[in-house]
């Protein structure tokens, strides 16, 4: 079996590397946990508020292990075509461990995020063996702004989990020279993402990418005599069969995963959401969704901070100042290649997959965390940029120390730029958060005053911004607010919640007589009869009236005249 040659670790370089590489560090983590500081204040935004109802039900019950168990074989909820165990099983540890304090279960969110980074960086430094890329690359997804919607929002640890499966699995697979304990550790960790998100179906491909350009010298002979890469179909598939048992383990995890996913779901369809596909022979289509994705990655974050955005071009620039001047021996240029053109490729791949897959209009109002799996790709081009502006063609100490000081200016101004951006992304979280609670306030305030033979239908906002506040929690934010003060003999007898944008299912429903069915109390009326909504910033919910529509337009009118009077922030 071909061995890798010894190679110079990381640990070796000298010590003003070793000590720009703790500082950087340093600074990422200090930025990191500056930007989360608010994060256990936080108690569940949109479908976080039914998550952590089932679970604190279950642990009443003294059911946690027996539905975390039953969860391996069902979907994420009846029909869905998810399949999502681990992260589940993991909701269900929060329950044990820290019950109602909810803020204290945002803790596994932000060790898989900080775990994914660790990965992140371990693999650059495989690649480059240089101690300061490595910890910039960790850093740079460390503090990346589109992490908001995996260390914030609870239920976004389904990709949580994925994200660090897949890295771990990179790493191994870097690190795999036959049926060794890298190829164990490649197993396990692609498993774990398997059983927590759809997404882990990537892993195959980023896989297969990895072997094809894994061209460092004495690796799988993929440099020619000069020390460049020689890019070629042969020694492509000779790098894939130099690796045939990661390959094969790769091909052999996704069809048992397939499988599986079949005999549970019925489907090995992953269009969660039953999002129309378009197709590479769709050019035009595939291509406008390409680039409403570009945008959509980018403009998530800018908006919430221009200024940062453009102090990261900076940092962009210093980079490519110092790589313009690179000439790298073939050992260097074989590790930029490996860490580089992987990094690209995963990142371009990503947003390829996307376009075919999904449309960016449909998670224009959040969605980050679609993009999430990216930046690990974004963050090893960024450490190859990096190392390849680091190398010099002169022992000149003095042209030497001023490329290392253009590179690590360029690392610090990227790496604060990044965590500028990360705490407005932040901040907006945490703003939302208070709009939350106080909406829960005054729902429970009204809740004490409805009169017994009356039923409330309360308007509340889907999202604040690119946060999501109120979606998917008809019932549980009504549930939730009920819990303040236990106003009524069941949480939904007399109010329940709806959005802006379900206007026209409710006219629909009003006309089925569904309140009784949803009060669940004798004495209950057949529709609503009193009508409310809150407006973003104010303490209390406005009354509207009443009105029985005979037609929707008629209901969409009333409605329409009553927000812009009254809740002029929500908009139909």
């Amino acid at each position: 079996m071909h061995r890798y040659p010894k190679l110079p670790s990381p640990l070796s370089s000298s010590r003003v590397e070793q000590l720009a590489a703790l500082l950087l560090g340093a600074f990422a983590l200090l930025a990191f946990a500056f930007a989360h500081r608010d994060v256990v204040t936080l108690l569940g935004f949109a479908d976080d508020m039914g998550v952590i109802q089932d679970h604190l039900r279950s642990r009443s019950n003294g059911t946690l292990t027996k539905v975390a168990m039953a969860r391996v074989f069902e979907p994420l909820w009846p029909g869905a075509l998810m399949w999502r165990p681990l992260p589940l099983a993991s909701f269900s540890l929060d329950a044990a461990l820290f019950g109602t304090h909810v803020g204290h279960w945002h803790w596994v969110n932000l060790i898989l995020h900080l775990a994914s980074a660790l990965f992140v960086g371990l693999l650059a430094s495989h690649f480059l063996r240089s101690l300061l890329c490595s910890v910039f690359a960790g850093a740079t997804f460390l503090v990346n702004p589109w992490s908001a919607e995996i260390t914030l929002w609870l239920v976004g640890r389904f990709d949580a989990w994925a994200s660090a499966g897949v890295a771990c699995a990179l790493w191994a697979a870097a690190r795999q020279q036959g049926f060794d304990r890298w190829l164990a550790l490649y197993a396990v960790a692609a498993v774990v993402a398997f059983l927590s998100k759809e997404s882990a179906m990537l892993l195959p491909a980023l896989t297969l990418f990895l072997v094809l350009v894994d061209c460092r010298p004495g690796v799988h002979s993929s440099l020619g005599a000069n020390g460049r890469s020689q890019f070629t179909w042969r020694l492509w598939m000779g790098n894939v069969a130099s690796r045939w048992p990661l390959v094969g383990l790769a091909l052999g995890l996704l069809l048992l995963y397939l499988v599986v996913r079949h005999a549970v779901l019925g489907t090995i369809s992953a269009n969660a959401y039953g999002a129309s596909s378009a197709t590479l022979t769709d050019f035009v289509q595939w291509s406008e969704r390409l680039g409403r994705h570009g945008a959509q990655f980018w403009l998530s974050v800018a908006q919430h901070s221009l200024a940062a955005f453009t102090i990261a071009t900076l940092g962009v620039v210093l980079l490519f100042v110092g790589l313009e001047r690179c000439r790298s021996d073939g050992s260097a240029r074989a590790g930029l290649l490996t860490c580089g053109v992987f990094g690209a490729l995963q990142f371009t791949g990503f947003f390829v997959g996307s376009a075919l897959h999904l449309d960016a209009a449909s998670v224009w109002s959040d969605g980050a965390r679609l993009y999430y799996p990216a930046v690990l790709g974004m963050a090893l081009f960024a450490a190859g940029l990096a190392f390849a502006a680091m190398q010099s063609n002169t022992r000149a100490q003095k042209e030497t120390t001023v490329r290392y000081s253009i590179v690590f200016a360029g690392m610090v101004i990227l790496i604060g730029a990044l965590a500028v951006s990360q705490n407005a992304v932040n901040q907006r979280w945490s703003a939302a958060a208070v709009e939350r609670d106080q909406s829960l306030r005054a729902i429970a305030a009204e809740l004490r005053q409805i009169p017994s033979e009356h039923f409330a239908l309360v308007m509340l906002a889907d999202s604040m911004g690119a946060v999501p506040l109120f979606r998917n929690t008809q019932g549980a934010a009504i549930i939730e607010a009920h819990s303040q003060n236990q106003a009524r003999e069941t949480p939904l007898s007399h109010m329940v919640a709806m959005l802006p944008q379900q206007i026209d299912e409710w006219y629909g429903l009003a006309q089925t007589d569904i309140v009784p069915k949803i009060a669940a109390r004798v004495g209950a009326p057949l529709r609503p009869t009193r009508y409310y909504c809150k407006e973003v910033g104010l303490p209390n919910l406005k009354y509207l009236g009443d009105w029985q529509a005979t037609d929707l337009e008629t209901w969409r009118a009333q409605w329409h005249l009553a927000l812009q009077t009254h809740c002029p922030s929500l908009k139909l």
